[in-house]
């Protein structure tokens, strides 16, 4: 294999490594199932003082975190007021007759029931955990649609109040009360100067990474990338409740970021006359999964990170605008080096001999 050659399948790898996020880390940017950006807010205004227990809401999505260590039994009611989750000293239940426990499957409650739900009929407990605290998607603490509220769409550049008061019934120890919340409608961002920050970045990086100061302008940029793309990370997994090993995989992407790095730093130190593969894997990675992939914090008001907002949109752009100048430096080096390894063809070949 020669090492144009070699080159090239590196660099293959690389972009197969950095465009498939592996399915532990789902839940970073990407994820199917729950959004860590959204123009809605969900909040928490009344929680009963009650010993035991505590209520939060541990996303921007309306995913309701309730635990109950007090004495008795908590009852938590579905959307037609039937028993949904009980909660007492042996652990939490789900009623597999209740509707909610379907529909709630589902962000939009896009699902049907199952022949056997039925809010009026007897509870069927199955015990979800032997713990005392439980998560679920409660529909009633979010818009139902795709399309936004009248209001919105009418002066979608303003802030409104889309429910004044949502409410989840619960009954505990056989009292009823009730936790209750809004849900505000806040504008996006202007997009326009957030990509011509980062265009201005990529082009600035460009314009070092071909000047004479290249090889310290490569590992600089792979480095300011590098650290805002960590700490975007961190302050998503600082308020992320995933398992620690989900966790500690968020930070897959930034090590290899840091690894790509150091190889520049070194190369830097030793002269190296060439863009390196190091400059390939630090762009691409800092581009697609800094950049690209967390695009939409740029887009939407509201983000998932226990960091300002700004602080995501900054991270996002100088990852997006330093990744694609170190990606398109390597690949016009890599394209300029296979032309200059192809043998040029004679205009005139020779006659064959018999």
């Amino acid at each position: 294999m020669t090492r144009s050659t070699w080159r090239v399948a590196v660099a293959l790898t690389a972009i197969a490594f950095a465009v498939v996020p592996a399915t532990p880390a789902a839940a970073h940017g990407g994820a199917a199932d729950a959004n860590v950006t959204s123009n809605y807010r969900t909040s928490l205004t009344e929680v009963p003082q009650i010993d035991g227990l505590s209520v939060d809401v541990v996303d921007i999505d309306g995913t309701i975190e309730l635990t109950w260590t007090g004495t008795g039994t908590l009852i938590v009611d579905g959307y037609e007021n039937e028993p949904y989750l009980r909660f007492d000293s042996s652990g939490v239940y789900q009623n597999q007759r209740s509707p909610a426990t379907y529909l709630n499957q589902n962000r939009y409650a896009n699902v049907d029931p199952t022949a056997t739900a039925d809010a009026d009929a007897d509870p069927e407990w199955t015990q979800l955990s032997a713990g005392r605290t439980a998560r679920w998607h409660d529909h009633r603490t979010h818009w139902m649609s795709t399309t936004p509220p009248v209001q919105v769409q009418q002066q979608p550049n303003q802030r409104h109040v889309i429910i004044e008061r949502w409410e989840i019934p619960l009954t505990i120890a056989g009292q009823p009360d009730v936790v209750a919340g809004t849900l505000t409608w806040t504008p996006p961002p202007s997009l326009v100067p957030w990509i011509a920050a980062a265009a201005l970045i990529a082009v600035v990086t460009a314009g070092l990474l071909w000047s004479r100061w290249s090889r310290i302008a490569a590992a600089a940029a792979a480095s300011i990338g590098t650290i805002a793309f960590t700490i975007d990370t961190a302050g998503y997994v600082a308020l992320s409740s995933d398992t620690l090993a989900n966790r500690i995989w968020e930070f897959a992407y930034p090590a290899a970021a840091a690894w790509a790095t150091v190889r520049l730093i070194m190369h830097a130190r030793r002269r190296t006359p060439d863009p390196t593969l190091a400059m390939f894997v630090a762009g691409l990675i800092l581009a697609v999964m800094g950049g690209i992939d967390r695009f939409d914090v740029i887009t939407r008001s509201e983000v998932f990170s226990d960091l300002p907002a700004a602080w995501t949109r900054i991270a996002t752009v100088l990852c997006l605008g330093i990744g694609t100048a170190l990606t398109v430096r390597f690949l016009v080096f890599l394209a300029q080096l296979s032309t200059a390894r192809t043998p040029a063809r004679s205009p005139h070949p020779e006659p064959e001999t018999t």
